[in-house]
């Protein structure tokens, strides 16, 4: 036999052994069915994909953390916390200023008792508040926010912090933007008092400050516990003009599971008249008891 029929024969008796290796091996089994993800039925059942190696990053929650400019607790020995954003607000705000404009439709001299049942509504009232602008007058030295918690849970608690941040402009609602003869009325009489922080005089003029109190007297809040607490603002005013503010107060949620920080964003409009009579009546009867006439020069409110 030549050297290339020796040749074929052992190619075709080295293939016949490995088809009948092949045919003993074992089979391989079927590959398994893939799971399908169990989802709430409003959303969409999601079938992982075989070939993927990296996990798939969770969907983002109303828990959500976000960067935000750092405050500081007025607990000194409370951690800071990231800005959580999205989250009901748990603290609530009331704005109190004693002298208010009265709104142009309504004339004090003729209708002096609608005025007051107005001006009752407008403090108790967030809706009537930005209608019933708080106004600067002589006596009036600046306003008050109070402070208290919506939380039910015993377990939690409020812990202002600071600083707080105040943007300032002049309001460009030329329905609100008046300051020449306007007509303030104001309550004299009862009044009540509350736990009170006090802040460094605001003198209202357009821009951006960051104030810190500067005499504090509680700073927590709890259900069942501290009903309210009151932030205690001196303004003066560089000019006349109606000017808006925007307060963006932070605070700490402290509970079981940790502490989470939080800002209340609240609206403020306050006016500095360059001329105005003041109406003054009696908190408890809601009687007229005087009148004056004031103008503001050099950012005192004088006697005509």
């Amino acid at each position: 036999m030549s050297k290339d029929r020796k040749f074929e024969a052992s190619f075709r008796v080295g293939v016949l052994i490995l088809v009948l290796l092949a045919g003993c091996a074992p089979q391989a089994t079927p590959t398994a069915a893939l799971p399908v993800v169990v989802v709430p039925a409003t959303q969409v059942p999601v079938q992982p994909s075989a070939t993927a190696t990296e996990a798939i990053a969770p969907e983002p929650t109303m828990r959500t953390l976000y960067e935000a400019p750092t405050v500081e607790p007025l607990h000194k020995n409370e951690p800071t916390p990231i800005l959580v954003e999205g989250l009901p607000d748990l603290l609530a705000a009331q704005f109190e200023m004693p002298a208010r404009l009265i709104p142009a439709e309504i004339d004090p001299s003729t209708q002096f008792e609608q005025a007051v049942v107005e001006y009752r509504q407008a403090v108790q009232d967030d809706a009537m508040r930005l209608k019933w602008i708080g106004g600067m007058t002589a006596g009036v030295p600046g306003f008050t926010i109070w402070l208290s918690t919506l939380s039910q849970d015993a377990g939690e608690r409020i812990a202002l912090a600071y600083p707080i941040q105040v943007n300032i402009r002049f309001t460009d609602d030329p329905a609100l933007n008046r300051v020449k003869d306007v007509n303030l009325l104001m309550p004299v009489g009862g009044g009540g008092g509350g736990v009170v922080n006090a802040f460094p005089t605001l003198t209202l003029r357009p821009g951006q400050v960051a104030i810190s109190p500067t005499d504090v007297s509680s700073v927590d809040l709890q259900v069942g516990g501290q009903s309210d607490i009151g932030y205690d603002f001196a303004i003066t005013c560089a000019e006349p003009g109606v000017y808006d503010l925007l307060f963006e107060i932070p605070y700490l949620v402290i509970g079981k599971e940790g502490s989470t920080q939080r800002r209340l964003i609240y609206q403020v409009l306050c006016a500095c008249p360059e001329t105005a009579t003041q109406w003054v009546f009696d908190s408890g009867t809601g009687a007229w008891l005087a009148s004056s006439r004031w103008v503001l020069r050099s950012g005192q409110f004088l006697h005509p």
